[in-house]
């Protein structure tokens, strides 16, 4: 059980979810995939990034 435990906190992140689920007697908790999560990052860094270039723009240097 505890190899379980460290393989998933190595590939799924799911060790801490499953751990939680077993304390509360819940359903564990579902995770994104490596490719969604991957594509929420992405989403995340254009909009801080068009959040850092458009900031500037419309404030008034005087």
């Amino acid at each position: 059980m505890a190899a379980r435990r460290r393989a998933a906190a190595l590939t799924d992140f799911t060790a801490v979810g499953d751990a939680l689920s077993q304390q509360l007697s819940a359903d564990p908790i579902p995770l994104l995939s490596p490719l969604a999560g991957l594509l929420v990052l992405l989403a995340y860094t254009a909009l801080a990034s068009a959040a850092a270039l458009l900031s500037p723009l419309r404030r008034d240097i005087t």
